[in-house]
């Protein structure tokens, strides 16, 4: 993924939706620092409810 500009809160979170999500598979392990667009609500919120069906 490509974006022009900061990768600020709002860029991070359609990545993790749109192109990480996606290829995550049961078993994976998913690991963050603590930059402020890692921590949103948002982004935890998604990452949690990952549906491997």
């Amino acid at each position: 993924m490509v974006s022009r500009g900061p990768n600020d809160g709002e860029s991070f979170r359609l990545y993790v939706e749109r192109v990480l999500l996606p290829t995550l598979c049961p078993g994976d392990i998913l690991t963050m620092d603590d930059l402020g667009s890692h921590r949103r609500k948002i982004v935890r919120q998604l990452t949690r409810l990952v549906n491997f069906a």
